[in-house]
C-alpha cells in the first residue's frame, strides 16, 4: 500500500505537537525504577513507547475518506481538519472549557513508519481559550497506543441548550492493527475518562467502516467552541517485517551471463529454476543448484534435472527439486519420479548421473566439467563434474578451492562407457564469468539429435539484503 503523505498545515488552524519521551529513554527509567512502580505507572510508560520490533503502519491513502456521520452537532457546517498524515492514527481524545464554552481539544496520535516511531499530541482551540493550552483538561484513551488497538468509533455527548455544546466524548469500538485488514476489538480497553458535569445527551457515533480505523478528524464548531464530531478513516496494516536474506540480483535486460560451453556445442535447450515445478519463494531471487541429473534412456543423455535449495543454509535441507527439461526421447518419463532420484534407474535401459556439492554445507554450483563417450563415435555427455563454491550469510562467495583443481568425488558422476575428465577445451571445467560473486541459477543444454552434447551454467550475481520473509509450501523452503 502508498504511504501517506503529511497533510499541508497551511490549509489547517493552529496546529502544535507535543513529543512523548522516546523509546530508549522511557525504557531505561522502566528498568532502573521496575521494582519500585506500580502497575498503573508501568501501564501508563509502556503505553508510551514507540514499538521496539520495527514494524511500520501503513495507511493507504486511497482508501482515506470520512465517516459519514457526524457525532454531536454539526454546527453550521463549519469545521477544521486535523490530519498529521503520514501513517499517524488516533488513539485518544481530551480537552477542557473557559467559561462554560469547549474551546480546547487535544487529540493523541502513534506516528510508526520507516523514519519514526512516536507518539505525539496535537491542539485545537477557538477564542476563549486563546493560542495556548488550557490549564487542565479531560481525556479518554485507548490503553494500548497503535497497532495494539486504534480508534474506530467515538461518539460525542453534548448539553441540552439549544446551541449544543460538545461536553464529552467517548470511544466505542477499535481494532488491531495487523498485515491484514485489522482485528476488531469489541471492548477496548479505555483510560481515563473525558465527560463534563453539564453532559446531557450522547449521540449516534461516528464509526469507519469495516477494516478502517481514524487518521484524521473533523471538529465542527461556532466561534465558541466544538459542538461534533466526524472521524476520517483509512485503510491501516502493518508493514510486513522484512528479514536480512541472501539472493541474487536481477541481470539487466539483455544481459546474458552464462559459462562457456562444457562439451560440444548444438542446438539449445534452456532450463532455469522454476521450469516445471512450482517453489513458494521467487525461483531466481532465492535458490541456488547443488545437484544436476541427467537421465538417459537407450544410451541417450536426454533429460536434465536441477536440485538445491534456497541460498540460507539454514533453512534447508538442500535436496528439492528446483527445474526439469527434456528432449523427445525422454518424453515418456514421470516427473514424479525426479522428486526421488534414485526411484530412477530401475530399467535396464535407464541410466543417470548425480553428481552433487549439497553434502558440502553452504555450497551451490559454479562451474560444470563433462566428458563424452569412449565407446562411439558420437560427443553424448557421459560424465558430469560440478565445481562448488560456498555463500556465506552476508551473501559472499568463496572460491572452494582456485578454479581449476580436482573436486570431491562426490561432485562427478561417470558412465561406465564414458572418457575421462580431461585438461582439454571440451572437458576442462567451465566456470561463471564471474566465479567470485556468482552461482548457477540454471542450465543451456546443448544437443544434437536425441542426445545431450554440452552444457553451460546460467548464473547470476549473489547479495544480500532486506526483503520478504519466505515462505513454505509442504516441502519446504
Amino acid at each position: 500500500m502508498p504511504k501517506m503523505p503529511i497533510a499541508p498545515q497551511s490549509a489547517l488552524t493552529p496546529f502544535h505537537v507535543h513529543t512523548h519521551p522516546t523509546h530508549g529513554h522511557a525504557l531505561r527509567l522502566l528498568q532502573a525504577f521496575m521494582l519500585g512502580l506500580s502497575l498503573v505507572l508501568v501501564l501508563a510508560v509502556t503505553t508510551g513507547l514507540a514499538r521496539a520490533d520495527g514494524n511500520h503502519i501503513i495507511v493507504d491513502e486511497k482508501t482515506i475518506k470520512d465517516a459519514g456521520t457526524v457525532s454531536g452537532w454539526p454546527s453550521h457546517g463549519h469545521n477544521d481538519v486535523r490530519q498529521p498524515g503520514n501513517g499517524a492514527i488516533l488513539y485518544g481524545i481530551g480537552g477542557s472549557e473557559e467559561g462554560d464554552n469547549p474551546c480546547y481539544i487535544e487529540l493523541l496520535w502513534s506516528r510508526q513508519n520507516a523514519s519514526e516511531h512516536r507518539l505525539f499530541t496535537a491542539e485545537w482551540h477557538r477564542g476563549p481559550c486563546g493560542a495556548k493550552r488550557t490549564k487542565s483538561h479531560d481525556e479518554t484513551r485507548l490503553a494500548l497506543a497503535p497497532p495494539q488497538s486504534a480508534i474506530r468509533a467515538i461518539k460525542v455527548c453534548t448539553n441540552k441548550k439549544d446551541n449544543r455544546k460538545l461536553k464529552g466524548v467517548a470511544i466505542t469500538s477499535a481494532s488491531e492493527i495487523t498485515e491484514y485488514a485489522g482485528k476488531w476489538i469489541t471492548v477496548p480497553k479505555i483510560t481515563g475518562e473525558y465527560e463534563n458535569a453539564n453532559c446531557a445527551e450522547w449521540h449516534k457515533a461516528s464509526a469507519c467502516p469495516t477494516a478502517h480505523v481514524a487518521v484524521g478528524l473533523k471538529i465542527y464548531h461556532d466561534e465558541d467552541g466544538a459542538s461534533g464530531l466526524e472521524l476520517i478513516c483509512g485503510s491501516a496494516g502493518l508493514d510486513p517485517q522484512l528479514d536480512d536474506v541472501v539472493f541474487t540480483e536481477k541481470i539487466k535486460e539483455g544481459e546474458q551471463l552464462l559459462s562457456p560451453v562444457a562439451g560440444t556445442a548444438g542446438t539449445k535447450l534452456r532450463v532455469l529454476i522454476g521450469d516445471g515445478v512450482k517453489l513458494p519463494n521467487d525461483p531466481l531471487r532465492h535458490y541456488g543448484i547443488t545437484s544436476v541429473l541427467i537421465t538417459e534412456d537407450d544410451d541417450k543423455p536426454c533429460q536434465v534435472a536441477l536440485y538445491g535449495g534456497v541460498l540460507d543454509p539454514l533453512k534447508g535441507p538442500q535436496g528439492r527439486l528446483l527445474g526439469e527439461g527434456r528432449l523427445s526421447k525422454c518424453m515418456h518419463f514421470n516427473i514424479g519420479d525426479l522428486v526421488n532420484p534414485l526411484a530412477i534407474g530401475q530399467g535396464t535401459k535407464i541410466h543417470m548421473l548425480l553428481p552433487s556439492v549439497g553434502h558440502l554445507q553452504d555450497h551451490f554450483v559454479n562451474g560444470v566439467q563433462v566428458c563424452d563417450s569412449k565407446t562411439n563415435k558420437n560427443e553424448r555427455i557421459k560424465g558430469l563434474g560440478l565445481h562448488p563454491v560456498r555463500v556465506d550469510k552476508n551473501g559472499v562467495v568463496h572460491l572452494w578451492k582456485p578454479p581449476g583443481l580436482p573436486i570431491p568425488a562426490k561432485s562427478k558422476d561417470r558412465h561406465t562407457n564414458r572418457g575421462d575428465f580431461g585438461t582439454t577445451a571440451k572437458t576442462e571445467p567451465k566456470y561463471c564469468p564471474e566465479p567470485d560473486r556468482m552461482i548457477g541459477v540454471g542450465v543451456v543444454m546443448h544437443y544434437e539429435g536425441k542426445s545431450f552434447t554440452g552444457m553451460q551454467l546460467v548464473c547470476r550475481r549473489v547479495t544480500a539484503g532486506k526483503t520478504d520473509p519466505l515462505t513454505k509450501d509442504a516441502d519446504g523452503y
